[in-house]
């Protein structure tokens, strides 16, 4: 699914890719970027990634076969498991919550 002109990335600001901008325009692109950062913590920095390894899946949701294994981790630290069927899966996925 395409993103929308109205869906546009809400980390970019208007001045993103300007070279000579006004103090007031570096102020608040700083502001605004420190204030992004600080509410949208990556799920590594927050320990929930401890927290979300914590959960084991007992099934895979797309085959539900027990024959999976781990299959390394997500960049954010999250386990990842390689089912049988060749499909990935996480608990970080929505189908365990």
């Amino acid at each position: 699914m395409r993103k929308s002109e109205a869906q546009k990335s809400r980390r970019k600001t208007p001045w993103d890719g300007e070279s000579s901008l006004t103090p007031v325009q570096t102020f608040l692109k700083r502001n605004y970027n420190a204030r992004y950062k600080n509410h949208h913590r990556k799920v590594g920095e927050s320990g929930e990634a401890d927290m979300v390894n914590s959960f084991i899946p007992d099934k895979c949701p797309f085959c539900s076969s027990d024959a999976f294994k781990k299959n390394g981790y997500t960049e954010s630290g999250v386990q990842r498991y390689k089912c049988t069927c060749n499909k990935n899966l996480s608990a970080h996925n929505k189908n365990y919550f």
